[in-house]
């Protein structure tokens, strides 16, 4: 891949859909650069000329990226290991090709964020077919004020979509009776003319019963009432202490039957947590790889079993609801790590709306 230098998304976007951005204002937070364009900006990084992290933000739509020299396909995802001062835990990474380029997008956005608060620097290891990990290290000198920077700009833009346009007041005009006098060529049988008031008329046709009109289209509340039956929904598996993210997006088909996996990120969380990383090892790093005597425990909140209608396969670590209609929102679920017969650590995820 030849790539002289790509700070980051913004010109590469910019080229992709194929029109011209004025330059805007542009900033230096030590370590750190920012693009602020109107509805798109970016705060980044460069680790070397191939190599940057950064966020992006497309109007309020914001999301963190890596782009660096790995062979990955389009729309594939991988999993990636982030190291911070913060935090340290497993990351979802899917790459998306901008203008022929690979960038890969992290999630979830709140992780990464928190990672960038503090501390001097953060790393990235995504594991090879090989079996070694490609590291990547970045400088955070900065990073707080250039992401706050832009995803200030991000929430003002919203703001300013959503401001309400002033409207002129209604201008009033009184009209005053007219008088309508039938011509006098009554013929036989025929009252007599009479003098017609046209503004008793409006006020008798407005006070009619309304009718349905042939021809005439409803709005679309009055056809489509949706029934909610949580079917065709999407649902997501979040962390109960981070519902702002999610591991997972659930589309639910209308039959309401549906499965989804036991996340990468989560488990890789637990084993982090459990202290199978925390000292050096001749295995290296565990890369969802249990430690000899540990186990998978997945139970109720309370410890009891699954609510009815939810099962989970141990030998494919996957959930699996029969059928939507019968469970209750939101399923919640407990899933431990058990080291000879002793929690060493656990979370609880829900999947909901």
């Amino acid at each position: 891949m030849n790539i002289i230098r790509f700070p980051g998304l913004m010109l590469l976007l910019c080229l992709f859909i194929g029109q011209q951005v004025m330059a805007g204002e542009k900033g230096s937070y030590q370590g750190w650069n920012t693009e602020l364009n109107g509805k798109t900006n970016e705060a980044y990084t460069v680790a070397d000329p191939k190599t940057s992290f950064g966020v992006f933000c497309s109007g309020e739509q914001c999301m963190f990226y890596l782009h660096q020299e790995l062979n990955c396909s389009p729309g594939s995802k991988y999993s990636v290991l982030m190291n911070s001062q913060s935090i340290s835990t497993a990351l979802s990474m899917e790459c998306t090709s901008i203008n022929g380029n690979i960038f890969q997008i992290l999630s979830p956005f709140d992780a990464v964020l928190k990672a960038t608060q503090a501390g001097d620097g953060i790393g990235f290891a995504v594991a090879l077919q090989s079996g070694a990990f490609a590291v990547t290290q970045f400088s955070l000198a900065g990073a707080k004020l250039a992401i706050e920077r832009v995803l200030n700009e991000a929430a003002s833009i919203k703001k300013r979509e959503q401001a309400p346009i002033p409207l002129a007041p209604p201008q009033i005009f009184i009209v005053p009776p007219i008088q309508i006098v039938p011509p006098n060529n009554a013929t036989p049988n025929q009252a007599p003319n009479q003098i017609i008031n046209v503004m008793t008329m409006v006020q008798q046709q407005n006070s009619l019963p309304a009718v349905a009109v042939p021809g005439q289209i409803p709005s679309p509340t009055t056809v489509f009432q949706r029934v909610p039956d949580n079917k065709g929904d999407t649902l997501y598996v979040r962390d109960r202490e981070e519902m702002g993210s999610y591991y997972e997006a659930i589309p639910v088909p209308p039959s309401g039957s549906f499965k989804f996996p036991l996340p990468n990120t989560l488990l890789q969380g637990l084993i982090d947590m459990s202290g199978a990383n925390s000292v050096p090892s001749s295995q290296g790093y565990k890369y969802l790889l249990l430690t000899e005597g540990s186990r998978i425990i997945v139970s109720a909140v309370d410890g009891s079993e699954l609510p009815q209608g939810v099962a989970y396969n141990a030998s494919s670590r996957s959930f699996t609801v029969a059928n939507l209609a019968n469970v209750s929102l939101p399923i919640s679920v407990k899933v431990s790590i058990e080291r000879q017969g002793k929690v060493v650590s656990e979370k609880i995820i829900e999947v909901t709306k």
